[in-house]
C-alpha cells in the first residue's frame, strides 16, 4: 500500500478585528424626547385660543370689532358684482308726471283711459346701445290703495334705438282702470315662473291656447319645448269699428309676410274678416304678432304661459 503525501497548508496569522452588528439607544435619552413632545403638545392645545388671537392681531389687516354685549352681527360677503336691488315693495303713486328710472330704461308718461279700460306709457332706452323690451323681462303691476295686486303687466315691443323711446297701450282687465293707485315695476326672473301642466299625447306633443277678444293663440310644444306658433284674428261686420280694425289688419298682415318665416292671410268674407297668421320659429325672429309674443324655439311651455296672461291673454 503506498504512503499517501500530506499537502502543508500555511496559517495566516491575523490579528481578530471587531465588527459592529448594531447600536442600543439609550432608554433614558428616548424618555425625555418622548416627554417633550407631549408637553408641546399639550401646551398647543390649552393656549390654542390665546395663539389664534395674536396670530390674528398681527397678520390680520382688518380686526373685526364685536359689539357690546358679545354678539358679532353679519357681515356681508364681498362681491365683484353687486346684485340687483330689489324693487318688490317700491311703490310709485299713480301721477300724469311720473317717471319710474331704472339703469336701461325709464318709464313714464303714464296715461289712464277708464272708459276703454287702457293704460298708456312711454320707455325710453338709457343705455349706449339698442334695447329689445321683450328680453328685459320687466313687469309693470297695478296695486289697489291698500297694495293689493290686480294685474301684471309684462313689458313687451320691438327694438328701441340708443337714446330713442316708444310709445305703448296696454288693455287692462275689467275694472282695473277705475281701482289701481300705485305701480311696481320690476324684473322676474324666468326660473321663479311658476310650472304649467300641459296634456301631452302618445308622441310628447302637447298645446297652450292663448286668447283675448278677437285674437287666438296657439303654442305648439314638442317635450315642453316650443316648436310652432299660429295666430288669429276674427271681427264681424257689427263689432265696434269693424272698418277701422279691418283696414288696420290688412296692412299688418301685409308687413307681417314681408319678414322671414311668417306667412299670413288676410280673409274678408261674408261680413267679417279673418287674419290667419302662421310662424316658423326656424326661420322668424322673435316679434309681436298683433298682440302676441312668438317667442323663440325651445322656449318653455311655463315662460310662454306666464309671459302671456302678463300680457292680457288667457291661457290653458
Amino acid at each position: 500500500m503506498a504512503k499517501q503525501k500530506i499537502k502543508n497548508f500555511k496559517l495566516e496569522q491575523e490579528e481578530l478585528k471587531p465588527v459592529t452588528i448594531g447600536v442600543f439607544e439609550s432608554r433614558k435619552k428616548s424618555s425625555v424626547s418622548i416627554f417633550i413632545i407631549l408637553t408641546t403638545f399639550i401646551v398647543l392645545v390649552l393656549f390654542l385660543p390665546q395663539i389664534s388671537d395674536l396670530y390674528n392681531k398681527y397678520f390680520n389687516s382688518d380686526e373685526v370689532e364685536i359689539p357690546e354685549g358679545g354678539k358679532l352681527e353679519p357681515i356681508k360677503p364681498p362681491s365683484d358684482d353687486e346684485e340687483d336691488e330689489d324693487y318688490h315693495d317700491t311703490f310709485y303713486d299713480y301721477a300724469i308726471d311720473l317717471k319710474i328710472e331704472r339703469e336701461d330704461i325709464t318709464v313714464g308718461d303714464f296715461v289712464v283711459d277708464t272708459v276703454n279700460n287702457t293704460l298708456g306709457f312711454k320707455v325710453t332706452n338709457n343705455l349706449s346701445t339698442s334695447i329689445i323690451l321683450s328680453d328685459l323681462d320687466y313687469y309693470l303691476e297695478l296695486y289697489t290703495e291698500d297694495h293689493t295686486l290686480l294685474e301684471r303687466l309684462k313689458i313687451t315691443g320691438d327694438a328701441i334705438d340708443v337714446g330713442g323711446s316708444n310709445n305703448y297701450k296696454k288693455q287692462l282687465s275689467t275694472g282695473v282702470a277705475l281701482d289701481f293707485k300705485s305701480f311696481v315695476l320690476v324684473k322676474i326672473d324666468q326660473n321663479d315662473y311658476p310650472a304649467v301642466n300641459l296634456t301631452l299625447d302618445e308622441n310628447g306633443n302637447s298645446a297652450l291656447v292663448c286668447s283675448r277678444p278677437h285674437e287666438t293663440v296657439t303654442y305648439k310644444f314638442t317635450d315642453n319645448l316650443l316648436k310652432e306658433v299660429s295666430s288669429e284674428i276674427v271681427y264681424a261686420v257689427t263689432d265696434n269699428d269693424y272698418t277701422t280694425y279691418a283696414s288696420q289688419y290688412r296692412n299688418q298682415a301685409t308687413t307681417y309676410n314681408g319678414r322671414p318665416g311668417i306667412t299670413s292671410t288676410f280673409l274678408d268674407i261674408n261680413g267679417a274678416f279673418t287674419v290667419s297668421t302662421a310662424v316658423d320659429l326656424s326661420k322668424a325672429e322673435r316679434m309681436t304678432i298683433f298682440n302676441a309674443d312668438t317667442f323663440r324655439t325651445d322656449t318653455e311651455a311655463k315662460i310662454v304661459n306666464f309671459e302671456m296672461e302678463a300680457q292680457g291673454f288667457d291661457c290653458e
